[in-house]
């Protein structure tokens, strides 16, 4: 059995900013996924015209919450990149000011990456339609308590975990829809991380 890897994760959006804390393990020839738990925060940067080291504190201080909370310290830190797809105004300033406050929080003790969607979800549709999953699973908080974004953390951090072991990304999914809706039935059931 490996030593655990433990990966802070995060699909960033000024509304709909979800995290991950997630720990995995390689036994066999195989990883054993912890979930510790999902979050959409509320403390993020929305805005540019007050004071934005204000909310820049409140933001990355409820990372220092869910880390304590969970008695974890992150070995990696893996963030979505954020890429324009035709929006306008401050959202895409607003997010990369938060990313390049949690790069700064954490550069010196974590391995820091930020693969593009494309990136992480072109591995995961090689196995599952996961455009599909959100519809199928009806993923929304009124119904499941869990969004698609905060899938989207989990599997970022999945993405993390494989990379660093080297083994094949997602191989949990690879007996396809079988393996995907045996997996939503644990996700469903993950706790809200602690703030």
């Amino acid at each position: 059995m490996s030593k655990p890897y433990t990966v802070l994760s995060c699909d960033p959006g000024t509304k709909n900013f979800a995290v991950s804390l997630l720990t995995a393990r390689k036994v066999e020839e195989k990883l054993r996924f912890k979930i510790h738990g999902t979050l959409i925060l509320d403390s993020t940067v929305t805005q540019l015209k007050q004071d934005v080291g204000r909310e820049l504190r409140n933001f990355t201080n409820d990372f220092d919450t869910i880390a304590g909370n969970h008695n974890v310290v992150p070995d990696a830190l893996f963030m979505e990149r954020f890429q324009a797809r035709g929006l306008g105004g401050t959202t895409i300033e607003c997010i990369n000011f938060m990313l390049g406050a949690m790069i700064y929080k954490y550069h010196e003790t974590t391995d820091i990456r930020l693969p593009t969607a494309a990136t992480w979800k072109n591995r995961v549709n090689k196995h599952v339609d996961l455009k599909n999953a959100y519809k199928k699973y009806n993923l929304h908080r009124v119904i499941t308590n869990k969004t698609p974004h905060e899938l989207d953390a989990v599997l970022i951090g999945m993405y993390a975990c494989y990379q660093h072991f080297g083994l094949p990304d997602f191989e949990c999914f690879s007996k396809g829809e079988e393996s995907l809706e045996k997996f939503i039935g644990y996700f469903e059931q993950i706790p809200t991380l602690k703030l």
